[in-house]
């Protein structure tokens, strides 16, 4: 394996691994609903990463050199998601225990998991940024764009990986929060988090 793509493996490993907001969805979901309920929140999160890559292939960063407000647009939309998500989450918190069942019924049977793994990806200006501004500069100079797809794969690749690691963990730890004091804790320090990175990606663009 040639050194630069290595250092690109590890570079991308590092960005995938570090806990954020796409984290923050798969773990809540993992308690919620299990490994299989955080893996499908991945999934959507992976959908929208190769919707980035593939525009980025296309030439989006040409646009955004012509449009600079484009990432604080998308941005600004991702800190709202962030911001609305975790409300919901402190919402929940307060909310009557007999409630409960009736949510976690509905969202083990409808597809919200993936929708808000895509959602929050998609409005994640820094996954653009990664691909439009770092992955390049990997590549060799006699590289073709089969080159730059086969990083943006391996990138892909390598978060799917994180991202099943954090399912499957928290997976085991849903027996800890089975208690609704406990539970109620998990729900006010996600949306505490929630909000925090919504202030940090609104402070950023």
């Amino acid at each position: 394996m040639p050194s630069h793509t290595l250092a690109y493996l590890s570079l991308a490993f590092v960005f995938a691994f570090t806990p954020g907001a796409t984290t923050a969805v798969v773990i809540r979901h993992a308690l919620d609903g299990g490994w299989r309920r955080g893996l499908i929140a991945s999934l959507g999160a992976i959908t929208a990463s190769a919707l980035l890559a593939s525009l980025s292939l296309a030439g989006v960063n040409t646009l955004l050199q012509r449009w600079p407000g484009g990432l604080r647009i998308v941005g600004t939309a991702g800190a709202v998601f962030l911001a609305w998500m975790g409300l919901k989450s402190l919402r929940a918190m307060v909310a009557p225990a007999r409630t409960r069942p009736h949510q976690a019924a509905r969202a083990r049977t409808s597809s919200r998991p993936y929708r808000e793994g895509f959602a929050i990806n998609i409005l994640n200006p820094s996954v653009l940024s990664f691909y439009v501004g770092v992955t390049p500069t990997f590549l060799d100079p006699d590289s073709t764009w089969r080159g730059l797809l086969g990083l943006y794969a391996a990138h892909i690749s390598v978060v799917l990986g994180c991202h099943t690691f954090w399912a499957v963990l928290f997976n085991q730890a849903r027996g800890f929060f089975t208690g609704e004091r406990r539970r109620r804790w998990l729900d006010g320090a996600v949306g505490v988090i929630l909000l925090w990175l919504s202030y940090r990606v609104a402070s950023r663009w």
